[in-house]
């Protein structure tokens, strides 16, 4: 008796840059994968069936098939080196441009802002 079947296995290429899923609304690095599907004898993979390349969402499971070269493009894209950052901006440089966005759509100070460099006033003493 011959014992013949289907097997499908999955290879994991790379992940992308972070998109935005359009299921979950999650901006994440997606997995691409490829699946191959194989005609199989006693359990034993031997000629390959069918092959789809997927990029998976790793919050919903939402999968979307692409073709080889959209596939190998995004795995090669994410592992690209990234373009070397910008020089850290100090943090007090950071919470100025930021107190200024606020008054600059406000008007006023943000409640209980206390300035970075100074020191909380002490209340003014009353004349009793």
């Amino acid at each position: 008796m011959i014992i013949w079947g289907f097997k499908t296995t999955t290879k994991l290429l790379g992940l992308t840059i972070a998109f935005l899923c359009a299921r979950c609304n999650n901006v994440n690095q997606l997995k691409v994968i490829k699946t191959t599907r194989w005609f199989a004898l006693f359990w034993i993979p031997v000629i390959p069936y069918r092959m789809k390349y997927l990029v998976v969402c790793p919050i919903c499971q939402q999968a979307n098939e692409v073709t080889k070269e959209q596939a190998l493009a995004m795995a090669a894209q994410a592992a690209q080196p990234a373009v070397p950052a910008q020089p850290a901006v100090p943090a007090q440089i950071v919470e100025a441009q930021a107190v200024q966005a606020v008054q600059n759509v406000q008007g006023v100070q943000p409640v209980g802002y206390v300035p970075a460099q100074q020191s909380p006033v002490a209340p003014a003493p009353t004349g009793q």
